[in-house]
């Protein structure tokens, strides 16, 4: 799987309990759900936990294949990618693994020796990511 997409979207009708606490679970209709794997194929456990959280309790929207959910697991493909090329785990990114990740970004070139990404872009994929380290910490 390495350089291909990192999720897949859970299939049209898949259900997922809305709480384990009551007595008969209410289930919710997951359809379209972004589902995350690690680069190697294995599941994501702290980013599925994190688009699970924002799906339950952040009302974000899953129509157009995955919609904003979607956009975030793209956006954390990156540092998922990272991770895995440097041999670390989410809770081993300090400050300076994540400057190094960030700096990769914007260092990224298309073949034509154009920036791959947008200033802007790689701010958006670096507040994402912070906001999912704070998360899995």
């Amino acid at each position: 799987m390495a350089g291909s997409q990192l999720h897949r979207p859970l299939h049209q009708g898949a259900m997922l309990p809305t709480g384990l606490y009551s007595p008969a679970a209410t289930l919710q209709d997951a359809s379209d759900l972004p589902c995350f794997y690690f680069p190697n194929g294995d599941f994501c456990f702290e980013i599925n936990a994190f688009i699970l959280h924002a799906w339950k309790y952040g009302g974000y929207s899953t129509t157009n294949k995955g919609g904003t959910l979607r956009q975030w697991v793209m956006q954390l493909s990156e540092l998922t990618r990272f991770m895995e090329n440097n041999r670390i785990n989410v809770l081993s990114i300090t400050d300076t693994y994540f400057v190094m990740f960030i700096n990769g970004l914007m260092a990224e070139q298309d073949l034509d020796g154009e920036d791959r990404r947008h200033a802007e872009t790689v701010r958006a994929i670096g507040s994402k990511c912070l906001e999912f380290l704070s998360f899995a910490t």
